[in-house]
């Protein structure tokens, strides 16, 4: 109705309508399909469409729930699935931070980061984006633009990595310009199948320990925050060194 009001012709569908199919694990399910024939009609009548996320339709037709990050996860399934040029995820920040704003005064936004350094981000306790959407976007090649529902901004860009990240770091070191350190890279075996499914390779657990424990204890000598390229360089030698 409010689009209506402002003169566009707007049209709703349910994870069901839309046509996205789910397995039949209820509360958590995972996409396996999205029959987008309802969404593409509309879309060439120039309609707006809006779909309801986090849920879908198993085979035996029953109402599944997609569980946590089921929303963005919703966005980027559709975004790949119509071929979309990216898929813009809007939340209560406005991009990508080193750390959370809202409680690390010196937290700097990312303008852009890859597949793989996102879902570690997301795996260590990131919130603004799950590492299930991440992975689907990363396995379909969708570029992610997060960006604040509340102020406008240029937002972070999720994609894949670049080539030429360590030449690139090199030249800007050259010019004098502030370089923000990329977070620890995955080795991963991308895949590309029909269903949603999740390839981010995580650090041991007994690493994870090391680290945050190391990172506790240096803190609480020094009474301080420690800066962000502190704790890339942690990861960095953990990854590099654990077996």
């Amino acid at each position: 109705m409010a689009i209506h009001s402002l003169g566009w012709e707007a049209i709703s569908f349910t994870g069901m309508q839309a046509g996205i199919v789910t397995n039949a694990v209820h509360t958590r399910a995972k996409v396996t399909a999205i029959n987008h024939k309802k969404l593409k009609s509309a879309l060439e009548k120039g309609k707006i469409v809006i779909v309801a996320g986090f849920q879908g339709i198993d085979a035996n037709g029953d109402i599944t729930t997609l569980g946590r990050g089921g929303s963005d996860t919703t966005a980027i399934a559709l975004a790949a699935q119509l071929e979309a040029d990216g898929c813009e995820i809007y939340t209560d920040v406005d991009g990508v931070y080193t750390a959370d704003p809202r409680i690390v005064r010196t937290a700097r936004r990312i303008p852009a980061i890859s597949y793989d350094e996102m879902a570690e981000m997301a795996n260590l306790g990131a919130r603004v984006m799950h590492y299930r959407a991440i992975d689907l976007a990363r396995n379909y090649k969708v570029k992610i633009i997060v960006k604040s529902s509340f102020i406008a901004g240029e937002g972070t860009l999720i994609k894949e990595v670049d080539s030429m990240l360590e030449i690139s770091i090199s030249n800007s070191r050259s010019l004098g310009e502030e370089v923000i350190l990329p977070a620890i890279l995955i080795n991963s075996s991308v895949v590309f199948p029909i269903a949603e499914t999740t390839t981010t390779t995580l650090l041991p657990s007994f690493a994870l320990s090391t680290i945050f424990s190391a990172t506790f204890f240096i803190r609480s000598i020094f009474a301080t925050e420690l800066p962000p390229y502190f704790c890339t360089i942690i990861l960095f030698i953990s990854k590099r060194f654990t077996p």
